[in-house]
């Protein structure tokens, strides 16, 4: 599971489900109902152990259960003609304008190399521009994948995608046992200060996620014209 980040990605899982934890008593003490109710200090360690570990599993399930293409569009939404757009499917034509901002390569030199890709991206269509693009940029991702600055730049992206997923995914559940919570106790069963943790937490993953994506296509870049081209 989760090649190169299962370590930092379980170690999310159990923070995130420690948030909910230690914010929501409520939660907890109706899950715990079916536990014999002696009062004692061990009992309500107990009902924690058993919360945590049963919300560890249900994160990590539901997380690898979203489909690539459901994360891929909460990363980059497309709504009709609004969009945004993957790195990949804009760098040629950022070549050409220069826009890029990574020191690692020379952008004169950079449109020569790649003079032929942005010729074919002008003119087209914006979305066959980008899906060119996007193709054109994951040849050069193949060739370089190998080399130790990409693949960890790629390990790091795909961490903060996960783990924006694992924290969205438990906002949306803590706010439908809320919902299940005032239906059947007339309470609230997470707190808002458990939604808000979470909130801001998957907020900056995503954040995080979009620019170590950024990060990843201009270092395939720079690689490939610091080796010329070679693997």
């Amino acid at each position: 599971m989760k090649e190169g980040y299962s370590d930092e990605y379980k170690c999310t899982c159990l923070a995130i489900s420690l948030v909910v934890v230690l914010f929501s008593p409520r939660l907890v003490s109706v899950l715990s109902l079916w536990m014999p109710q002696s009062g004692s200090p061990l009992e309500s360690v107990a009902c924690y152990a058993a919360f945590l570990a049963l919300s560890y599993v249900v994160g990590i399930s539901v997380e690898n259960t979203i489909p690539y293409s459901i994360k891929d569009w909460l990363l980059y939404p497309e709504i009709r003609r609004w969009s945004l757009r993957r790195p990949g499917c804009t760098i040629f034509t950022e070549i050409q304008n220069g826009e890029p901002g990574d020191f690692r390569f020379d952008v004169s030199e950079a449109r020569k190399r790649y003079s032929v890709q942005i010729q074919n991206a002008q003119g087209k269509d914006p979305r066959e521009a980008s899906r060119y693009q996007n193709a054109e940029w994951y040849k050069l991702y193949r060739k370089h994948s190998s080399n130790a600055s990409v693949r960890s730049n790629n390990l790091g992206h795909l961490y903060s995608r996960d783990a924006f997923i694992l924290g969205f995914s438990t906002l949306l559940l803590s706010v439908a046992c809320d919902v299940a919570g005032f239906v059947l106790y007339g309470e609230a069963l997470v707190s808002l200060t458990s939604l808000l943790i979470v909130g801001v937490f998957a907020a900056a993953s995503w954040f995080s996620a979009r620019g170590k994506a950024r990060r990843l296509v201009t270092t395939v870049i720079a690689c490939d014209i610091a080796t010329g081209g070679k693997e």
